[in-house]
């Protein structure tokens, strides 16, 4: 179940990197793109869709979507609650949570620089729920997503055959 989640992080910190480009390593990396992690990949097979959706995500946020996929990585029971309240809270958005979560200073300051990428992450975890649960149970699949953002991206978008 980690690997799942790992591949989706690992795809959307991929599409982060480049999102910004016309031409960007989403269509045409220059260099070779390394290969995902065997949990990453494994997540991304396991839950196809929801990892082409975390792959659109990584690229419409780029930077941003990076540094909310490092901030799940680090603190994974946090990330956990955040999902389990997002679920309870179908409309709701990331701010409202933060109101209840005032002495969260790691959540704070992601929020005060990349809110309306932790909103589309939330949206993501609400569409997929069991995906996005299975792929926040592998920390370092999270944060290699987030790292590698273009190599996630080509793991799920276009996996190799």
């Amino acid at each position: 179940m980690t690997s799942r989640f790992s591949s989706a992080i690992a795809l959307a910190a991929c599409l982060l990197a480049v999102a910004g480009c016309a031409s960007s390593a989403y269509d045409h990396p220059s260099t070779p793109v390394p290969q995902a992690p065997v949990s990453v990949r494994d997540w991304g097979g396991r839950y196809s869709t929801a990892a082409r959706a975390l792959a659109a995500w990584v690229k419409d946020n780029d930077e941003d979507a990076s540094q909310v996929l490092r901030w799940t990585s680090r603190h994974p029971e946090d990330a956990r609650e955040l999902l389990d309240w997002a679920e309870g809270h179908p409309t709701a958005d990331a701010d409202e949570f933060l109101k209840s979560h005032s002495g969260w200073k790691p959540f704070r300051n992601l929020m005060d620089n990349h809110e309306s990428a932790v909103d589309g992450f939330l949206k993501w975890s609400r569409k997929y729920p069991e995906a996005a649960r299975d792929f926040l149970t592998d920390s370092e699949a999270v944060l290699w997503t987030g790292d590698h953002p273009v190599a996630a991206y080509w793991s799920f978008e276009r996996p190799r055959s």
